[in-house]
């Protein structure tokens, strides 16, 4: 009977971490967020929320792969940013927020 038991006790522990394991936070497929900079002379600076910082070039675009979360991203396209010295006319930082969930294709024009 003690046989018994302990291996119905360890089945409980076994569904029980398969369970777990299971409902990870966790995708397949990352979302990602495309970032296009349509300008014709300045950059963009785009800051993460991990402190990671990306220049843009004009004309280019950047595809980030993100994991499943809610990110707030900052973009300078002004002065500030680097290699920019003609660019007083824009408007300076903006930032964008972004909900991303599993293979999400997300679009952020620097056009403003």
């Amino acid at each position: 009977m003690k046989l018994i038991s302990n291996m119905f006790f360890r089945g409980l522990v076994l569904i029980f971490t398969i369970a777990t394991f299971s409902a990870c936070d966790r995708c397949e497929v990352k979302g990602v967020i495309v970032l296009e900079n349509p300008r014709l002379w300045c950059n963009c600076e785009v800051d993460f929320p991990n402190g990671d910082e990306y220049v843009i070039s004009p004309g280019e675009t950047m595809t980030f792969e993100m994991w499943r979360g809610v990110y707030t991203l900052e973009a300078d396209c002004g002065n500030s940013a680097f290699g920019n010295s003609l660019c007083g006319f824009e408007n300076g930082i903006r930032t964008e927020t972004f909900d991303i969930d599993c293979s999400d294709e997300l679009y952020w024009s620097l056009d403003w």
